[in-house]
């Protein structure tokens, strides 16, 4: 035997220096594993808790849509987090197609008509009318003034009426438009009146 040990303490060496090497590596990585724990985890936890009462308020605010949507799991965190997602989502398309909504207003002796439609970015007062008059049936005629723009002539087959000082006037947000139709821009919710009255200017 101590013939075996002088004759191998060269790789007895070398096998111990090994072990010494795997029993530091893995205490080392076990402190690491346990620092990156605490380090990671109670972000995470504090993130799930933000999103948990998120989606508690998504619940609590909108009425669930029935489920289109089937889900392959019997979790139920998983079943509600998938459903409050396909709602809020929802939710939130609904409430930009709301947002982008502008109304129209037309207010003559003889009637009052008033339309919603959806705008885009940067749209005139003109653009949404064309589309208006393809959507709703609304029937008017316009002059062009070169360099001046648009001027409506008639909405409806009411005409300007000059010697009566009767005009069709738009209001935009219930202040004298300031600008032609062809040049005013659009914001979403914004009111477009339009009235057949006396000219004062």
């Amino acid at each position: 035997m101590k013939h075996f040990f002088k004759k191998n303490k060269h790789h007895l060496g070398i096998w111990a220096l090994s072990g010494l090497i795997l029993l530091w590596s893995t205490i080392w990585l076990n402190s690491l594993e346990k620092k990156t724990k605490e380090n990671f985890f109670p972000s995470v936890n504090n993130l799930t808790g933000i999103a948990s009462s998120s989606l508690s308020d998504v619940n609590k605010q909108v009425k669930p849509a029935d489920d289109t949507l089937r889900v392959v799991s019997s979790s139920p965190v998983i079943k509600e987090s998938i459903n409050s997602f396909a709602v809020s989502t929802s939710s939130i398309a609904e409430q930009e197609k709301q947002e982008n909504l502008v109304t129209f207003e037309f207010i003559s002796p003889n009637s009052e008509k008033r339309f919603q439609i959806a705008i885009m970015e940067n749209e005139t007062v003109y653009q949404a009318m064309l589309r208006l008059k393809e959507k709703s049936g609304l029937v008017f005629e316009v002059k062009d003034y070169s360099g001046l723009g648009v001027f409506v002539e008639s909405i409806n087959g009411l005409t300007n009426n000059p010697k009566e000082n009767q005009f069709w006037i738009y209001y935009l947000n219930n202040k004298t438009a300031i600008t032609g139709v062809s040049l005013t821009k659009l914001h979403f919710n914004d009111l477009i009146t339009w009235r057949y009255e006396n000219r004062k200017f």
